[in-house]
């Protein structure tokens, strides 16, 4: 990286928006100067505490033309229940027959095949 390159990244003003919202004027964490840091093969920075984030938690990264970087808290995906572990809990239950299951016709279905029959 050139003298240049350096002092282009160094001057550059940055904008960490983690709410998941559009920037405001309203300011949720005054700002701080921060240091980057090599972190294995990574280069890594540490964030305040004050942004309620989390180890592990993962954020998107969008980098503007300008050069300003934006965080964005990523919703994680809705857990989803495992009913994998219900079979065999209640031994004794058992299906009911064929000519429990069927239900009665729904008064839309009656109407909505009662006029094909009409107009066939």
């Amino acid at each position: 990286m050139s003298d240049h390159d350096k002092n282009a990244v160094r001057d550059m003003r940055q904008a960490f928006d983690v709410s998941g919202a559009a920037q405001s004027a309203e300011v949720l964490v005054p700002s701080r100067r921060v240091k980057v840091f090599k972190s294995g093969n990574s280069l890594a920075v540490r964030m305040p505490k004050g942004l309620s984030l989390e180890a592990g938690m993962e954020l998107e990264l969008n980098i503007a033309a300008s050069g300003a970087l934006e965080l964005r808290k990523i919703e994680p995906p809705k857990a989803k229940l495992d009913i994998s572990g219900f079979w065999g809990k209640c031994p004794w239950l058992e299906p009911l027959p064929r000519e429990m299951r069927e239900f009665e016709e729904r008064p839309s279905t009656i109407a909505a095949r009662e006029k094909a029959e009409k107009q066939g």
